[in-house]
């Protein structure tokens, strides 16, 4: 009896313990923290390879985004052929976790030399890894013509890139003014958020070649400043909407719009625009 007992005790203690060493025995675990060394991916859609652009123009930049785990940021450079790089396109960074994103910006050419560039999206994700995907382009400042400014016009110019429901005018038919929607539209080139001073009218009379013209004769009250009203009076003493007017529908449309202000700035009257007619005009008045 006592042998019984006695082995049956082992029997028990030796399952205790081979139960114990069984759980003791450690599992392996599955390691989630493990760092992320994949970079992104960057594929630039837009512009071409080796597009041509003038020295106004606006350059569209599309591309697609993706990371495995969450994208960061992205950056735009334009890098000439010494390597020299500057920022052209807004940073955008991102909060919260994506992996994916259809990305759009688009840069003036403005203060930029003739010459083949190469324009670099750079990808960060948010573990730091980094991509980049790259395009060449070529920048000209040579003489243009009316339907290349009209291009830059319809691409480039404020004109299309505001909200014009907000100043209440309707361009569901495109840029359209009767004469005072048209005094406004000329108005908001000289200066877009307050009153027009005599240096800003002075340039905008020689830019524009208007002749004979004294600021006392547009500075009505004498404060020193042209509102919109004494501003319109002036412009229609010059008759401007009527020579601008050209199929005399009593509406300024886009294309006679654009031909007005190309008309003006044409000074040797060649049906042509210098570089020196056209890049610092076209940044003053047309441009946000």
């Amino acid at each position: 009896m006592d042998i019984i007992f006695k082995l049956t005790f082992c029997f028990i203690l030796f399952a205790l313990v081979s139960c114990g060493n069984s759980d003791d025995t450690p599992t392996p675990k599955l390691n989630n923290n493990l760092p992320d060394t994949e970079s992104p991916k960057v594929q630039l859609l837009s512009p071409g390879v080796n597009n041509m652009y003038v020295v106004i123009s606006l350059v569209n930049v599309s591309a697609r985004l993706w990371d495995n785990v969450g994208l960061q940021s992205a950056r735009g450079f334009l890098v000439d052929a010494d390597g020299n790089r500057r920022e052209v396109l807004t940073p955008i960074l991102l909060y919260d976790p994506v992996k994916f994103m259809e990305y759009g910006s688009d840069f003036y050419l403005k203060g930029t030399e003739p010459g083949t560039y190469t324009l670099v999206l750079e990808v960060k994700d948010r573990q730091n890894n980094i991509a980049k995907d790259s395009v060449t382009l070529r920048v000209q400042t040579r003489d243009i013509n009316i339907s290349e400014f009209a291009k830059a016009f319809e691409e480039g110019s404020f004109y299309h890139h505001i909200d014009w429901g907000w100043f209440g005018l309707d361009f569901t038919n495109g840029v359209e003014f009767d004469e005072r929607q048209f005094s406004m539209g000329i108005y908001m080139m000289v200066n877009m958020s307050s009153y027009i001073n005599e240096n800003e009218w002075d340039k905008f009379m020689q830019d524009f070649r208007f002749e004979k013209q004294a600021w006392a004769g547009w500075d009505e009250n004498t404060n020193g400043e042209l509102d919109y009203d004494e501003f319109h009076k002036g412009l229609v003493r010059l008759e401007l909407f009527k020579k601008w007017d050209l199929n005399n529908d009593n509406l300024v449309r886009e294309d006679e719009f654009i031909i007005g202000i190309f008309d003006r700035w044409d000074r040797n009257r060649n049906s042509w625009l210098s570089r020196e007619e056209y890049d610092d005009m076209f940044y003053t008045y047309l441009t946000l």
